[in-house]
């Protein structure tokens, strides 16, 4: 398991799995299993939204979290530091 702890969320990678378990968002806990294409839809979900001032996300289908243009680019380059793990272990 590889420890991750970005600006905006902390999880772990499961080498064996090719999983990141996404344990917190911002100040928030959540436990929340992503797969490679997950997260990749993810990151060009917000990509995509990354000029819009605010958005909405959704944890657990149940908690609303509200971030920042700022937060939104932090939360890009966290999940583009998690999908390197992908990366690096299909090369091995």
């Amino acid at each position: 398991m590889i420890r991750f702890e970005g600006q905006m969320i902390t999880g772990t990678f499961d080498e064996a799995g090719k999983i990141y378990t996404l344990e917190q968002v911002k100040h928030l806990t959540t436990r929340t299993v992503l797969h490679k294409e997950q997260l990749e839809k993810i990151c060009k979900y917000l990509e995509y939204r990354r000029g819009e001032a605010n958005q909405i996300l959704s944890l657990n289908d149940q908690i609303l979290l509200s971030l920042s243009k700022e937060e939104i680019a932090q939360l890009i380059e966290d999940l583009h530091s998690v999908q390197k793990f992908y990366s690096e272990r299909n090369q091995l």
